[in-house]
């Protein structure tokens, strides 16, 4: 193996360009092999006609360790939803914020019909609990149970379950029943009370761009689709063959073993003369039976991720999807009917189905051995689904790899 052989990356998506970043950074030489026409994988963005439409709702946690250590936050102009929720329910519309970080929402949210008291006394309970916990603390817990039954045990009444947790971190885990196991609750819970939910300027594809702007382009090979790998070189669908001094392996579809099982999501964007709502909110849907989870006036964020005179309306349906017949854009826009100004002027932008948005884990954790990420002769793989499922797990695997490389010269 010639020693002049590049590090070969497999996969251009957060976890990759993570490990790449890290790697150009120590002087390595870096060529990353990606299969589709775009880096970020997951975190992508797509323009139309004047809209920024990123595929999946996803924002930004600031609070997020390892985008801290590689992300330039003033240059990505960031843009930062309210800490709070526009709830619909079978009341109407409620707002229900935190009056510590946001003063202006206190006394809406004190009588907000969305919790009790008692809710409202235990979430400021458990936001010092987190905060007071590190996030190695967290995932290791021995005991690790659904965020459901913890909710539950916590003492949180069904009403800011059902109005709240559900359709809030339903949007995150995309999957309302809350089976996904509790330290990831409190680590999310964790980041929104010593942060910020934020979405780039441009959209959230910003974020591998400038993580990618430190590889010269010609690095950075897209629609190259390896077919086969060995400990010398891998070969691409077009028979080229690349040699490497070390192969990182960034995405698990090109794994023999250890492929994760995903959810599922469906995002819907509309354009509309009329905002729904004006608050700078997420809006979460707390009627259990309805489709949509979450909605979001991403105009309400940033003006300029819609044309001028047009308002941008993100809208989530996490799982699989059915409404007997009836076409998810209608069955969405007959629900948020109820709570948002005349639907009836929505106009369905683009629909995007994300089979594999996040991945279904049995065990979370927040560290790695390098055996944990070794599969073989100078052969790594990196990716959130060996941590829990996060950007910030991406990018912390692609840094314990790199570390691993370079400290391996």
């Amino acid at each position: 193996m010639a020693s002049s052989d590049p590090i070969v990356i497999i996969g251009a998506g957060m976890a990759g360009l993570t490990a790449a970043w890290y790697l150009k950074k120590n002087g390595r030489n870096v060529r990353i092999l990606e299969a589709k026409k775009h880096i970020g994988g997951r975190v992508h963005t797509e323009f139309k006609n004047g809209f920024t439409l990123d595929r999946g709702f996803q924002v930004l946690l600031t609070a997020y360790p390892e985008a801290q250590r590689v992300l330039d936050y003033e240059a990505l102009k960031l843009n930062t939803f309210e800490p709070g929720a526009v709830i619909f329910g079978d009341k109407g519309r409620t707002f229900l914020g935190d009056p510590i970080r946001y003063p202006k929402g206190a006394i809406q949210s004190a009588f907000s019909w969305a919790a009790s008291l008692k809710d409202k006394l235990l979430v400021r309970r458990l936001t010092n609990d987190v905060k007071a916990m590190d996030i190695d603390e967290i995932f290791a817990l021995k005991t690790q149970i659904t965020t459901i039954k913890y909710l539950v045990e916590y003492g949180f009444s069904d009403k800011i379950i059902t109005h709240f947790f559900r359709p809030f971190f339903g949007g995150i885990f995309l999957e309302r029943s809350l089976d996904t196991l509790h330290p990831m609750f409190l680590f999310v819970m964790k980041m929104f009370a010593e942060g910020d939910a934020v979405i780039p300027e441009g959209g959230m594809t910003e974020i591998p761009k400038q993580i990618a702007s430190v590889l010269p382009k010609e690095d950075i090979l897209l629609n190259t689709k390896v077919v086969h790998y060995n400990d010398k070189y891998v070969e691409d669908d077009n028979n080229n063959k690349y040699n490497f001094s070390h192969l990182i392996i960034a995405t698990p579809a090109l794994l023999e073993n250890g492929k994760p099982e995903y959810q599922k999501t469906t995002q819907l964007y509309f354009s509309s003369k009329l905002k729904p709502y004006n608050r700078n909110a997420i809006g979460l849907n707390g009627m259990p039976n309805n489709a949509f989870n979450n909605l979001a006036v991403m105009t309400n964020l940033h003006s300029g991720f819609a044309p001028e005179g047009q308002e941008l309306i993100s809208v989530s349906v996490p799982g699989k999807i059915s409404f007997g017949g009836l076409k998810i854009k209608d069955q969405v826009i007959q629900e948020a009917l109820a709570y948002c100004r005349n639907t009836h002027d929505w106009t369905l932008i683009d629909k995007y189905t994300i089979k594999e948005a996040l991945p279904k884990l049995d065990r979370l954790r927040n560290t790695l051995d390098p055996d944990d990420f070794t599969i073989g002769k100078n052969t790594y793989r990196c990716g959130d689904y060996l941590l829990n499922g996060s950007l910030n797990a991406a990018m912390k695997t692609g840094r314990l790899v790199a570390e691993e490389i370079i400290r391996k010269g």
